[in-house]
This record gives structure tokens, sequence and C-alpha cells, in this order.
């Protein structure tokens, strides 16, 4: 491939900072402008696509399996067997750029760590580009942080890396060529293959993406990007193997499709935990049939059920592993840390019996639990022989919610998550443990779509026949309002933030559109970032 520069140079509005030179070098800039230039139209026509697919949902058209991709679902293939530093993902933690929480996280004794670029830090400065530089140390060996005990390095046998990037519809604010800000996901897939990918193919090791495809067409449209990226940056055709995260029904549906693009470079299939949920809600705000319960029994619901039950079975069946939902719990006092532990144990136990091969968690201290639930099951390496659910799972499955109740105490559960979050965020914070769970941006999403649907649906009603209204919720408002207030140190913000946050979470509450239940919240700074 020949590698022609872009006609208008590429333009960065970075603050000032030694990273942006170091990382964005002429070459690495030559390559994002020829990426950015090369897939632009197709990246802007998925734009379109997606959102045609989320107004057709909210409309009553539920998606189904694609009919003209019936021959792949029913073909006979299978996956590339995963390399040896990925043939085993039983204890899988999730973690950020942060330097604390990643060197933690790889040292964590997990199989594989997840880094996430996409919600740990702020994207408009050179936060992301800082991170690059630890990704970079991480992959030849030399990240480590100091404490006033002294420095923590990762060890001599790290977790196997794998980096979340942003999606290919995110945008890179601080980069734009003609006009254009260019693609988050494809700025960061090239600025990682650059900078880690040849010091961890000269380690022995494999650099590993986690992608989200909404749709079989955005992931023929990744591959083409992988493909591109290795040739641009000199590396082995195939180099940069795929971890495919599912995060909506769309993307469910096409599960067997999507993994087909990418059976020569899979290494397993996740489930998206509360992206999926918030994708759910996002998609039917309007259906009075799918009107949901309180937020901790969500992963109990048919639809989420038959979600996981059809993710293992396509990974089974073509021979690549299944990761269940994320365990978010996590607490800062060692008997919230028991009572987390307790709960992460029946979690498992039950993404066993289903026949995951894995577990994720965000919290290090609790990947020995997830280790030993896995070698109590026997289970030495994975369960890619189990078909526990054998019966065929149909499209009308997989939008399936029988009504459950609504209670005082999950009303005022999302509340209080919904405020919690949203001053956090404007305290400097993205991620914040409340009642031992690691809440994130989706998780709190999750909790404020909730009392949107909850307020302007009929069924909308507590099970003790209290019906959901505006002055209802205004008046817990001031109630979990009180009970945050004075936790600054746990939660990283002031009284004045959390004024900010009813303010932002009642305008929301006015307000018809879904997509207004996320406005508002400005970006948290790097160093706010919790430890892994």
């Amino acid at each position: 491939m020949s590698i022609e520069p872009p006609e208008n140079p590429i333009e960065l509005s970075y603050p000032e900072s030694p990273f942006v030179d170091e990382v964005l070098t002429p070459q690495t800039l030559l390559l994002v402008g020829f990426c950015e230039q090369r897939f632009r139209d197709r990246r802007l026509a998925l734009v379109d696509e997606l959102a045609n697919t989320r107004l057709r949902c909210q409309e009553g058209q539920a998606p189904g399996f694609l009919a003209e991709t019936e021959a792949i679902r029913n073909g006979q293939w299978s996956a590339s067997p995963p390399p040896a530093d990925f043939e085993t993902r039983r204890a899988e933690i999730v973690t950020t750029l942060n330097p604390n929480a990643l060197v933690n996280g790889l040292a964590s004794g997990a199989d594989s760590c997840v880094v996430d670029m996409r919600d740990s830090v702020k994207t408009d400065s050179s936060v992301l580009l800082r991170g690059q530089t630890r990704l970079r140390q991480a992959a030849s060996g030399t990240l480590a942080y100091q404490t006033p005990l002294g420095t923590v390095v990762i060890g001599d046998q790290p977790s196997s890396l794998i980096v979340r990037p942003r999606l290919l519809t995110d945008v890179e604010p601080c980069v734009a060529h003609e006009g254009h800000k260019i693609s988050g996901g494809i700025f960061d897939v090239i600025v990682f293959a650059s900078q880690s990918a040849r010091p961890l193919i000269d380690a022995g090791k494999t650099p590993c993406l986690e992608l989200s495809p909404s749709s079989y067409s955005e992931a023929q449209l990744w591959l083409e990007i992988l493909e591109s990226t290795e040739t641009l940056v000199r590396i082995p055709r195939g180099s940069l193997r795929v971890s495919v995260c599912f995060e909506s029904l769309n993307s469910i549906l096409q599960a067997d499709e999507i993994l087909h693009v990418f059976r020569e470079r899979a290494i397993g299939l996740a489930h998206g935990t509360w992206r999926y949920v918030q994708d759910f809600l996002e998609s039917f705000p309007y259906d009075a049939r799918l009107v949901h319960p309180d937020r901790d029994r969500v992963w109990g619901l048919e639809y989420n059920l038959f979600a996981s039950r059809y993710l293992v079975q396509v990974a089974h069946k073509r021979g690549t592993l299944a990761l269940a939902t994320c365990g978010h719990h996590d607490s800062n006092e060692s008997s919230g840390l028991r009572v987390a532990g307790e709960k992460l144990v029946h979690e498992i136990a039950s993404d066993i019996a289903e026949g995951f091969d894995g577990k994720r968690v965000v919290c290090a201290r609790l990947v020995p639990v997830v280790l030993r639930s896995f070698d109590t099951a026997g289970i030495t390496t994975n369960q890619r022989g189990s078909f526990p659910y054998t019966e065929g799972i149909s499209a009308d499955q997989l939008v399936q919610l029988r009504p459950k109740p609504i209670t005082e105490a999950g009303l005022r559960m999302v509340i209080r998550i919904g405020l919690a979050q949203l001053a956090s965020w404007t305290g400097g914070r993205s991620m914040m443990p409340v009642d031992n769970f690691l809440e994130n941006r989706s998780s709190a999403a999750v909790a404020r779509l909730l009392l949107h649907q909850w307020i302007r649906h009929p069924n909308g009603i507590l099970s003790d026949g209290v019906e959901i209204t505006r002055p209802y919720v205004r008046e817990i408002f001031a109630e979990e309002m009180r009970r945050l207030s004075g936790n600054e140190e746990s939660l990283g913000c002031s009284d004045e933030d959390l004024l900010t946050a009813v303010r932002i979470l009642a305008h929301s509450l006015a307000e018809d559109a879904v997509t207004d239940i996320s406005l508002g919240q400005p970006e948290p700074t790097e160093s706010s970032e919790p430890q892994a």
C-alpha cells in the first residue's frame, strides 16, 4: 500500500504539552490523515445508519436477524485459535489509563487487563496521549508509579493487555482534517499501533484491541482499518487481534456475522454490561411493554438472559471464548469489600452455569475471588465444549421483558446514583463507589434512563401503588441530596456540585428527548481517577 500524503495537513488544537510532540510524530500524523481521508465517507455513512436503526426501534420496529447473511449463520466455519497469551481469560480486570490503576490492573494476577480509553479520562486535552505513552511503557514492561513507600511496578508476569479504543462514531475533538473532527476510534488505534504494537510483538506478546461494532457493516469497516493500520505501521498482517464486545441489540442479532468478519483475529466475545441495557432503554423509551423494574434486577431480565445465551452459543459454536458481564462490585472498606465479594461469587456461579469462560471485574482485590470461583467449579481453562442452553433463540426473545415491580427503594437508588455520578463528574471524577458498587458513565446513565422512563409511562407505578410523578420525584431529590451532602471525600464533589447535579437531572427529566438525559456533563480531570 502506497501512502499518499493527505492533501491538507492535520490540524491540532491540544493545550501545550510535551506529550503532544512525543506521541504525534510527523509520521503518525501522516498515517492518521491517510486513514481519516480514506475511510471518512464510510464512517459518516455509518453514523446515519446507526441513527436510522435507533429511530426505527423508537417507532416500534424491532430489528431482526439479517436475511442476506443467513448463509454465514448456518455455515460451518470456525474462528482461529487464540494466541498463547489469550488462551485463558477466566479473570479479566477492566481499568483506566491512570498510572496507578493501570499498574495495579496489570499486576493484579488477572489473566488479562482491559484498558478503557472511552470513559476513563477526559477527551479534549492531551490526557489520552499521555495514556498512550503509558501503554507503550506497559508494552515494554517499564511502567511504574511512585508512592510514599516506594516505586510500584507491573512485575514479571503482567496480565495480557487489551486496549479498548473509542468508537468509530466518536470524535477526537482536538484533531481535525479538512474541517472535520476525525474519528476517535481510528485515532486511538493508529496511535496505539504506532506506539505499542512493535514492543509487544518483540516481547512475544499479542497486541489486542477490544472493538464494539454495532453491525456487520461496521465490523467490515473496522477490519479494513486494521489491515491498513498493520500495513502503515509495518507489522505483520493479522498482528492486531480482536476481542469483540457486544453493546447493543443490533450487534447481538448480528453476532455470528461480526465474528465471521474477525474470525482470523478473534480472541473472544464479551457481553457489554451496562452499555447493553443503556442501548436497550434508548432504543425503546416509549414502549409501555418494556418498562423496566429496579436497576439491580436488570441483569435477570429476559432480554438480557437470552442475549447472554446467544452470545455463548455463537462463541462456543465457532470455537472462541465468551466473557460474562462485568462485575462492578467495589469498596474502599474491608466490610464493604467482603459484601462485594459475596455478591460476586453468586454472579460468577450463575455465569458459569450459563457456559461463560470468564468474568470481568473492576476491582483488583476481587481478582482472586474470580479465580477461586472458577477453580472451585473445576474450570482451569475454558468451557468451549459447553452448551448449557441448546435451544434456538429468536429475535422476539431478545426484546422480551415480563413486568416486574418497581419499589420505592429502587426509585431512591436510581435518583441517588444519578445525582452522585453527575456530581462526581462535575467535581472531576468519572467513576466512584456507591453502595459497594463502582458507578461509571454507563451504569449511571441506566439509572437516569430508568427514572426518565418511569416518569413518562402509565406503568411507572411503585409496588405499593404510588404513581411516579415529577412532584414525587422532586421530594426524593431533596431527601437523597441531604443523604449525599457532606460526602465530599468519597464522592469527590462538593455540595455545590450536588446542586449542579440536581439542576442537570431535573432539566433532563423536563425534556422529552431521551438523549437529553446525558446533557450538561463536564469532562473529568485525569488526576481524579480512582485506583483499580
